[in-house]
């Protein structure tokens, strides 16, 4: 019982944090500083709590790595401005990937939508050919709809270009981070672990049968979480006291 209270507490100090954080009057530019901040322990409090909750390993797992993650990307973003900087642009690249894959997920869909009708209405006779053939001539005219996908896609690209960054730049990986910060001995195992429950490996195939089920990770998953949330916590709760909500380097 002193444990669950103990980590209740904790939920509410994240609370008070984000709250603080969202609160205080900052320069213009370290308005997205602040921003992610506000998301990072919003981000953590939500993984921590589908941790926590009852729900299958492999469910449990794929948040327990994004708290994981949260917790690297934590030290990357308080490591340098540099970092702070980079983790500000890869949302910005990230939006553009997937307004891009959105575009090309049309189509792609629409293609094999026109080829579903074409073989529809070669197998048809009489009136539902007609109505086949139909389909597949208003749906040739319409085309793909990409055009708000595509737009917001060029706003990204917009942004990323003022900001200087190269057409080509790829977001950091939570992994390249801890290679950076040399945290990867901490990092890895865990990941690793995860991954593997995650996934449709040949591990996660084989515990579906009652023989080598895997449930019996759950409880190490869920106890390590509280380290990595209080980790978040800590390490921003200790760089806003000591340097306000401003970029790092700034002060």
């Amino acid at each position: 019982m002193q444990i669950e209270e103990a980590v209740a507490q904790v939920v509410q100090d994240v609370i008070q944090l984000h709250q603080r954080i969202a609160d205080a009057d900052v320069d213009e530019g370290d308005v997205w500083f602040k921003n992610l901040f506000c998301r990072i322990l919003t981000a953590a409090l939500q993984d921590f709590e589908h941790v926590r909750i009852t729900q299958p390993v492999n469910f449990i797992a794929m948040s327990r790595r994004n708290l994981l993650e949260l917790e690297m990307i934590t030290r990357y973003v308080l490591a340098s401005e540099r970092g702070a900087v980079k983790v500000k642009h890869d949302l910005l690249i990230d939006a553009k990937e997937f307004w891009e894959a959105c575009s090309k997920h049309m189509k792609a869909s629409h293609k094999q939508l026109l080829a579903g009708y074409e073989e529809s209405a070669n197998a048809a006779e009489g009136s539902m050919k007609q109505i086949w053939d139909e389909a597949f001539r208003i749906e040739s005219e319409r085309g793909p709809q990409t055009a708000e996908c595509d737009a917001e896609a060029d706003a990204c690209r917009a942004v990323l270009s003022e900001e200087g960054v190269g057409e080509k730049e790829k977001p950091i990986t939570p992994t390249s981070m801890a290679g950076e910060l040399k945290r990867s001995e901490d990092f890895n195992p865990m990941f690793k672990l995860c991954s593997k429950l995650m996934h449709r490996t040949s591990l996660s195939v084989a515990s579906t049968q009652g023989t080598g089920n895997l449930d019996a990770i759950i409880p190490t998953l869920k106890n390590s979480a509280v380290g990595d949330l209080l980790s978040v916590f800590s390490q921003i709760k200790q760089y806003v006291e000591l340097n306000g909500v401003s970029v790092p380097g700034k002060r």
